[in-house]
């Protein structure tokens, strides 16, 4: 039977039709989950069929295909994880936002064959040629920058907010996040854009910036600017090492990077129409702080167009779960040159989520670069002004209109939402209770409410301690904050001992005139035994942590004080400060074996000048404190202190000159050196022995990292001296060798201590109060070996006292506990 010829034709255009028909349009783009960055060139097709595409260099696809029900659309690109998703036949496009997460490292046997390795021949063109490519090895240049910085608690799932009771009252969040977006709802605590113009030159090296902009919305709080201090890091891919919250990093573009990476080339393609490849980096072994990646390379020219990594999950650093870099250039006419300058970069940090599926904490720092200029002579006067960053007028008071004409790049729908979020989330009482928790746990003061919010009372870890003096010290104290003012603090406290019944009391005023040269002021007094420190990190002697790990049978030997003390600070320039100080003293000493007969006491009227200089050390600041972020070269400290007799009851004339350096040495690739030394001589007679204790002892076990811990005090005095204090971190260079340690992240520390010095006839006699010996002709030495890191907090060293083993008290040998916070 024949079959007509026009049903024939008539079902195949049928066919053909419903297969039209039957046409979705399937489009999105596809990111790294992390950075939030395109992925080019990324595999995009349906599941066991022919159909599918490629993502141009920003990450978007679009197809047409025949789809059926069951039919699964998957993405895969080398390095990540496939992702699949279940679609269904649709008139309508169906969009995907397609977030790929790294895929797990695998450490495959290495393979040697002879002849020449071409990879080995292109990563050897790449590294003769990134000098060419690092802006910092230009002579000088200037641009425009636009950055935002911004702090989210992250990893919120609609069920979290139901799960966690203290999560309820930021329910809404859930709904503000676009749905179809695939983002994770979060909760934005902290978010700032700033507009700047950077100079840089690089003989001499300097860098100068003009802030144009700034936004800010949430936490403004300096708290959080230490936090993320580590991300306003400048992040150059073409150093062989990258320092990542002081913790260094073989850079993939490391000279002898074929040493710690294995590179691969899975794909060459065009872009901006010329050759390129597409390299994927992988570590060779564990234990080495190393990343995984890809960098997109341009032939001839070996330009990185874009490179995203993400550090090993393995890195030995505290605090911090994942970290990843994103670099990309772009070509750019430069008188008649075409040269390739960064366009953008960021760097995403999540910190320490303590275990999968919890709420985490990420920080976000988005940097690009426009407009520049490679003029000299058309910048040149900048660098003739004082200060390094300079702020014009109106920077904070820009409006949202112009910020739109301002900002590098359109905010996207989500990125709109953050101030909306930021904004609301500040509004909520509840919101205000979290930041008091953690503020009191770390500041140790709890601010009160009300009328009374400029008020806080604590510390809280010295409300009750003990000492041989006192017996059980009860304390407490006030402080006030920025309510009643954002310049001046007043600190006051009051303390009692059950022992010794007496009332003991202390305050101090400070006023901060300008933050920018820094310039304060401050009157400090007290009625009390030195049982209080000022050095920052130093644990206070009335703790009852320290106490609490008491050597027995070493004496305290504490002094009652009635001091006052007037000090001003200036800062002269970006690298040089001065202090001038006035110090009036009554010391009486407190030792167990004193007695109102043989008491003594020691009048002390003092002048001190300090200059110090720190080769444009950077600090971060509070309302009423700076704190250092160090500098690249040691810092110095000179410091004349004159004994004035006759004022204020003074007894005593010298002169005391005093000189220290010190300096952390970053030995590459990850081991550090801490070196301190302090030479000093006080001219003068009959000078009383809290004037020559310069060499400081530790009557605990409790870690110190300023004294010398084997010493008990004022076992040694001098009035020449020469004071070396080193300590050598290997961080977790053998630790990271044993596979069952390396997630511990312990460190191995070794240290050393030497006091050498020698005390004039006239003081030796003058001081007869107690026993006590001169480091000289032999010097004092103590030595120590210790882990660090241990639960990343604690460090515990075993201290051998090598010198001067037969004295009394004398603990030759000491396990010492202490705290020790660093990434």
């Amino acid at each position: 039977m024949r079959f007509p010829l026009g049903l024939l034709l008539a079902l195949i255009f049928s066919i053909h039709y419903i297969t039209l028909a039957q046409q979705t349009v399937i489009k999105g783009r596809v990111i790294d989950d992390h950075t939030e960055e395109p992925i080019p060139f990324a595999g995009v097709a349906i599941l066991g069929t022919s159909h599918g595409t490629m993502t141009d260099l920003d990450g978007y696809f679009e197809f047409s295909a025949p789809v059926k029900e069951g039919d699964t659309l998957t993405v895969k690109v080398i390095g990540y994880q496939i992702w699949k998703r279940p679609i269904s036949p649709s008139s309508q496009p169906l969009v995907f936002t397609v977030r790929l997460k790294r895929a797990e490292i695998e450490l495959p046997e290495v393979v040697i064959k002879p002849g020449v390795d071409p990879v080995k021949e292109l990563f050897s063109n790449i590294v003769e040629n990134k000098r060419k490519h690092d802006i910092q090895r230009l002579p000088a240049y200037s641009v425009e920058l636009y950055t935002r910085t911004e702090l989210d608690i992250t990893n919120i799932t609609r069920e979290a907010f139901k799960k966690y009771k203290w999560l309820r009252p930021f329910s809404f969040i859930a709904d503000m996040i676009d749905t179809t977006s695939d983002i994770k709802p979060f909760l934005p605590v902290f978010l700032v854009e700033t507009i700047s113009r950077l100079y840089y030159r690089r003989t001499p090296q300097t860098e100068k910036e003009e802030i144009i902009a700034v936004k800010m919305s949430g936490v403004k709080n300096s708290t959080v600017t230490e936090y993320l201090g580590g991300l306003y890091q400048d992040i150059n891919i073409f150093d062989n090492w990258i320092t990542l919250f002081d913790v260094d990093f073989v850079s993939p573009l490391n000279r002898f990077g074929m040493l710690y990476y294995r590179y691969s080339v899975i794909d060459t393609f065009k872009v901006l129409g010329k050759r390129a490849f597409k390299i994927r980096f992988e570590p060779k072994r564990k234990g080495t702080n190393t990343f995984v990646g890809e960098m997109i390379v341009i032939d001839s020219s070996f330009a990185i167009y874009q490179l995203s990594m993400e550090k090993v999950p393995w890195a030995n650093i505290n605090w911090v779960q994942r970290t990843s870099i994103y670099f990309r250039s772009e070509p750019v006419n430069i008188n008649d040159t075409i040269r390739w300058m960064p366009s953008k970069t960021k760097l995403m940090v999540d910190f320490v989520p303590p275990a999968e599926g919890t709420i985490g904490v990420m920080g976000k720092r988005v940097v690009t670069y426009r407009d520049w200029n490679l003029n000299y002579e058309t910048f040149k006067g900048v660098f003739e002004l004082e200060d390094q960053v300079f702020i014009r007028p109106n920077a904070y008071d820009l409006d949202e209109e112009v910020w739109d004409t301002l900002r590098h790049e359109e905010l996207s729908k989500t990125e709109k939402q953050v101030y909306k979020l930021v904004d609301t989330i500040q509004q909520i009482p509840v919101f205000r209770t979290y930041v008091d928790i953690i503020k009191t746990i770390v500041s140790g003061y709890y601010q009160l409410s009300g009328k009374l919010k400029a008020i806080e009372i604590g510390p809280y870890f010295s409300l009750i301690s003990t000492d041989e003096v006192e017996g059980i010290r009860v304390r407490l104290g006030i402080k006030t904050n920025k309510y009643l003012s954002k310049k001046s603090q007043i600190i006051v406290y009051g303390a009692y001992g059950f022992k010794d019944k007496k009332f003991k009391y202390g305050g101090t005023f400070r006023h901060t005139f300008s933050f920018k040269p820094w310039n304060q002021m401050g009157i400090h007094a007290h009625y009390d035994l030195n049982l209080e420190s000022f050095r920052w990190g130093e644990v206070d002697k009335d703790n009852l942590l320290a106490f609490g790990l008491k050597k027995k049978g070493v004496s305290q030997r504490l002094l009652f004080e009635k001091m006052g003390k007037l000090w001003y600070e200036y800062q002269m320039s970006p690298s040089f400060s001065s202090q001038i100080e006035f110090l009036h003293n009554r010391i009486t000493p407190a030792f167990p074996s004193s007695s109102e007969e043989n008491a003594v006491e020691y009048i002390i009227t003092e002048g001190a000048f300090h200059i110090r200089f720190a080769y444009k050390e950077k600090f971060v600041y509070t309302k009423y404190w700076r704190v250092s972020l160090g500098s690249k070269l040691p810092v110095v400290l000179l410091s004349f202190h004159y004994g004035m007799p006759d004022v204020i009851g003074s007894k005593h004339q010298y002169y005391h000159l005093r000189f220290n350096t010190y300096h952390k040495f970053k030995i590459k690739p990850r081991m550090r050196l801490y070196v301190d030394i302090t030479a000093g001589k006080i001219y003068g007679n009959n000078i009383p022995f809290p004037i020559l204790g310069v060499f400081e002892g530790n009557y605990t076990f409790f870690y110190n990292p300023y004294t010398y811990n084997a010493m008990n005090p004022y076992e040694f005095l001098a009035d020449r001296y020469v004071i070396v204090r080193a300590e050598h971190n290997f961080r977790g260079l053998i630790f990271d060798m044993f596979p069952l340690l390396r997630k511990l992240k312990l460190r191995t520390i070794v240290q050393g201590r030497v006091a050498f010095g020698t005390l004039s006839p006239q003081n030796a006699s003058y001081n007869t109060y107690f026993t006590y010996y001169v480091p000289y002709p032999v010097p004092y030495v103590e030595a120590g070996v210790g882990i660090d890191n241990i639960l990343q907090l604690f460090r515990i060293v075993a201290i051998w006292r090598l010198t001067y083993r037969n004295n009394p008290e004398a603990y030759n040998f000491g396990i010492y506990a202490g705290f020790n916070f660093s990434f």
